[in-house]
């Protein structure tokens, strides 16, 4: 699925995450006498990075002007979607600091 990447005018907002709650698809294989769906609930948490009418893209990592750990997900698909600001975006001026004895 190709997603429309922001624009060098639209930078991605690192004050804010999203969690995403999702249905994912399943597969198995092997012999078995189940008739029954079998989907998974998902969550996802990360920074938004694309969106249109098809879908959104999320990452987990973000270092101007990339993105890793990306997942790509349906629009159809997702439940529920919220906004977490965390206010400690890289283009915040403000660091935050957090001590790791």
């Amino acid at each position: 699925m190709l997603l429309k990447k922001k624009s060098k005018q639209e930078k991605v907002n690192t004050n804010y995450i999203e969690i995403i709650e999702w249905t994912d698809a399943q597969a198995d294989n092997g012999w078995s006498d189940s008739r029954e769906t079998e989907l998974v609930n998902c969550i996802t948490i990360g920074f938004l990075i694309a969106e249109d009418k098809k879908g959104i893209c999320v990452a987990n990592t973000w270092a101007e002007p990339e993105s890793n750990s990306r997942m790509h997900i349906p629009k159809p698909w997702i439940k529920s979607r919220r906004k977490i600001y965390i206010g400690t975006g890289i283009e915040n001026k403000k660091e935050s600091t957090i001590a790791l004895n």
